[in-house]
């Protein structure tokens, strides 16, 4: 890439973040409006990336541990609605469960959620599985190095 001089600068030092207090310092950012699990520690989550990270990388984590926390929340959501749709199979309640009625009490239930129910809280194990589901963006930062070489003197 060239500088406003025309002096051609090594671009992978523009586009990796480097060193963990970086990074962490772009985890919180991104995770502000997350609400996180007391044990995640985000020291702990940057040492999770790898090297070459870049910022939209780190980005990319944070968006997938929140998807595998809202996956998470949407599973135990799921399995206490079928808990309380099954005990009222068991009781014998004289509404039938057909789709209208578990339709309605599903309205019912989502309804009746407090909000400590309704909270997605990631966790760091949420981190760990995003970490190991990264593609990162750059993959090899010779490319950027050999253009630097080849227009260094120029």
């Amino acid at each position: 890439m060239l500088d406003r001089f025309g002096k051609f600068i090594l671009v992978r030092d523009y586009l990796y973040v480097k060193g963990i207090d970086a990074k962490v310092q772009i985890l919180k950012s991104q995770l502000r409006k997350f609400s996180l699990a007391e044990e995640v520690d985000l020291m702990q989550v940057a040492q999770l990336l790898p090297d070459s990270v870049t910022g939209a990388d780190i980005g990319s984590v944070s968006s997938m541990a929140l998807n595998i926390a809202l996956s998470r929340k949407i599973e135990e959501l799921n399995r206490k609605f079928d808990e309380i749709m099954n005990m009222k199979t068991l009781k014998g309640d004289n509404d039938k469960v057909d789709e209208s009625n578990r339709d309605r009490e599903l309205r019912r239930f989502v309804q009746k959620l407090s909000k400590g129910d309704q909270k997605v809280v990631v966790a760091y194990e949420d981190f760990q599985k995003a970490c190991a589901q990264l593609k990162p963006t750059i993959f090899d930062g010779s490319h950027y190095e050999e253009l630097q070489q080849k227009f260094e003197n120029i």
